[in-house]
């Protein structure tokens, strides 16, 4: 009935759409039902929400009741997820209902205060799982100082045995700060039940033997690291490495990044499309998961805008960490990632605008593929099935199998024994089968890279066309010239048309930046494609290609995996922010502000009055009883008014005694008043209790009679009746 009302009030066109849905919640989830407290517990559960932008989960929920309305515009989160919102559309907004059994209603609307504070920075949810791993690093100039350090690790991890790993590691921190100056480091992750000593064990022999296991993935040690001068280039890998729940992790843990961007942006919401990344819904059931990722892939802006956040989201945590960056170079919808992650583009919201605009993301591109049946001149009534796989083939293994088969293409060289391939579906299953190779087919890549994009190809150039701002030391390569190039605005589009209809060779852009003196590659978005094809291009060359998301993990350990590699490599960080301690965070200044709260209520305010303590009982003789007068039954009294102290104030008295007097009768008169509101419940109960008897006996009897009994004399109907 709740939900139904509320869906009837919240049904207009305004709350229309998929990323118009209010989530919904309940404290009773998580305490219980706490009768007259519940109202203020749902309250302070609301303000949290509001101060945390945090959109907390429902414990215990499945699904809602198959009956209800599934037009009635509500999620109910599975997990606690990032409150994004449309800044043009003003501050976050909650309401706080409480219905309670006698028929009270209570609804409080509460908005976020929306001023930027530097406070804000501090802030981190310990709710977000902290207690799950920690990192532990280690750094000297030889390995008889590393040695020494992972002794003296050791030694704190038998005295911190009873603290949590992260406060562990804080304390480490503390008390054994990294020196960027060493030559050398040791990084070590740990979780609360990992085995310290073997993990331990499993460093010592790293150092000492000088060649750690290169698929250990808790311990991280580099004898020959390249060094705090070696280059660095951010990478953003291409569509398809979309996942639910990305970047759901990163942005409730650095709040204060998303309020930044937040605050770049009039649309973040619209842009980060939570809906369906998150996702929301009101069904949980088994088999979730495969319907959200089908609602996912349903609209190509979802996963090319999704992974376009997710990229700037991504950079500005690395920042956090002060990795250096001195180039930049992006896989396909990478380049436009990179762009706007490093603010040489602006404005994300214009080129979603634009996209929404154009019918390039709809039907040409995708859906009909309109660009392509033109192009392969496909006649009107045969259905175009775009498809795209990587093969593990070499670009001249594809060329020979794909030149005799029509409507496929190469699209891309990822390394040197992988490409890209797209076309209609028969005839890439055909090439495949031909080829006899392994086969990866992808979603949310639309038709491009190849000659099936030229008859939209000016219009793709002006979609990429936009203010442009160079930054000073950041170089920017081209997938499609496989160089570094001048930023400008045409330069930019025209790199861009020219990979979207002629494909590119990613192995000549990452030699190309390793022979410009690049050795570190650090992949800041989701998953880590781009890495693995950087390791396979440059294979025994030295060089570190390291991403800082892996599906695999959850965000906050595949981060930590890719500071310690950064660590031990010897790039100067700044692992501050790791250490930072939630509990200490120091409340928001108000800056000398008065906030102004109204509140708008219906009728007369309710102001209770506390019982009367009892007055002494007459003498036994003057009470006065009758056989003739019916006693009533658990009567209920009126509320008395308070006890009035009339115990005088002993000037004479030292203030202390004084005091003490009068709590002493404060507490006397609570206590009476406590004991007559027990007793005033309890007759309310019993009156209570009577009168639901009396009623039952009433509809009863009226039972009887409508069905043809004698009421008078308690006959009954036939059981047939």
């Amino acid at each position: 009935m709740e939900i139904e009302a509320l869906g009837s009030f919240f049904s207009g066109p305004a709350y229309r759409g998929a990323e118009r849905a209010i989530a919904l919640g309940s404290v009773k989830s998580i305490c219980g039902h706490t009768g007259a407290a519940d109202g203020l517990l749902a309250l302070a559960k609301t303000a949290l929400c509001l101060h945390h932008r945090t959109l907390p989960p429902l414990p215990g929920f499945t699904q809602t009741a198959p009956s209800m309305d599934f037009e009635i515009p509500f999620h109910i989160p599975r997990q606690s997820q990032p409150w994004y919102r449309n800044r043009e559309e003003g501050p976050r907004t909650a309401l706080s209902s409480t219905i309670t059994m006698d028929g009270t209603c209570t609804h409080v609307l509460l908005q976020e205060e929306e001023t930027v504070d530097p406070a804000l920075s501090a802030l981190c949810l310990p709710t977000v799982n902290r207690d799950a791993v920690g990192l532990f690093v280690v750094t000297g100039d030889s390995a008889e100082q590393l040695m020494a350090g992972l002794s003296g690790l050791e030694t704190h991890l038998k005295t911190a045995d009873r603290l949590s790993i992260p406060a562990a590691a804080r304390q480490w921190y503390q008390a054994q700060a990294p020196d960027s100056a060493h030559g050398r480091a040791v990084a070590l992750l740990l979780k609360d039940e990992s085995d310290r000593a073997a993990i331990l064990s499993r460093a010592r022999r790293a150092v000492t033997s000088g060649q750690p296991d290169p698929l250990d993935r808790q311990v991280f040690y580099r004898k020959d690291p390249l060094g705090p001068k070696a280059r660095i280039a951010m990478v953003y890998p291409g569509s398809g490495n979309h996942y639910l729940g990305m970047g759901r992790d990163l942005a409730l843990r650095f709040p204060d990044i998303v309020a930044g961007m937040d605050q770049g942006t009039a649309r973040l919401l619209t842009q980060m499309r939570p809906w369906h990344l998150m996702p929301w819904g009101r069904d949980w059931s088994p088999g979730w998961q495969p319907r959200a990722e089908r609602q996912l892939k349903d609209d190509i802006l979802n996963m090319i805008f999704g992974q376009v956040v997710y990229g700037g989201l991504m950079t500005q945590i690395l920042n956090r960490f002060a990795v250096p960056t001195n180039a930049i170079i992006g896989y396909s919808l990478g380049e436009s990632a990179a762009l706007f992650a490093h603010s040489v583009w602006a404005d994300r919201g214009d080129m979603l605008a634009r996209m929404q605009a154009t019918n390039l993301f709809s039907t040409q591109l995708a859906g009909p593929c309109h660009a392509l049946r033109q192009a392969w001149q496909i006649p009107a009534g045969e259905t175009v099935d775009w498809t795209v796989a990587v093969v593990n083939r070499t670009a001249d293994q594809v060329h020979r199998v794909i030149d005799s088969t029509p409507r496929v293409r190469l699209l891309i060289i990822n390394s040197p024994d992988e490409c890209v391939i797209g076309g209609t579906r028969v005839a890439v299953e055909q090439a495949i089968a031909v080829l006899n190779c392994q086969a990866v087919f992808l979603d949310g890549v639309v038709t491009v890279h190849c000659d099936a994009a030229r008859p939209v190809a000016k219009a793709y150039r002006d979609l990429h066309h936009f203010p442009t701002t160079p930054r000073p030391g950041l170089t920017v390569y081209s997938c499609s010239w496989a160089k570094a190039y001048d930023v400008t605005a045409d330069a930019i589009a025209d790199s861009i048309e020219h990979q979207a209809v002629a494909g590119f060779d990613f192995p000549k852009t990452i030699q190309q930046a390793y022979a410009d003196g690049i050795r570190i590659f650090v992949e800041a978005g989701p998953r880590a494609s781009c890495s693995r094809m950087i390791d396979r291009i440059l294979d025994d060359s030295p060089h570190l290609a390291v991403a800082a998301n892996h599906r695999a993990d959850d965000e906050w350990t595949g981060l930590l995996r890719c500071l310690a590699r950064l660590t031990v490599e010897r790039v100067p960080l700044d692992l501050q922010p790791l250490y930072d301690d939630p509990e200490t965070t120091a409340p928001i200044p108000l800056h000398g502000t008065t906030a102004t709260v109204s509140v708008t209520v219906g009728g007369q305010a309710i102001a209770p009055q506390l019982p009367r303590a009892p007055k002494p009982s007459p003498p036994s003789s003057s009470v006065k009883t009758s056989a003739a007068v019916a006693p009533q039954t658990n009567p209920i009294p009126a509320p008395p008014t308070p006890p009035e102290n009339t115990a005088p104030v002993r000037h004479d008295a030292p203030l202390w005694a004084t005091l003490m007097d009068t709590a002493e009768q404060n507490m006397a008169a609570t206590a009476g008043a406590h004991e007559q509101f027990l007793d005033l419940s309890s007759q309310l109960s019993r009156s209570f209790a009577d009168a639901f008897d009396l009623q039952n006996r009433l509809l009863g009897l009226g039972a009887r009679v409508a069905n043809g009994g004698d009421a008078a004399n308690g006959t009954h109907c036939p059981a047939s009746r």
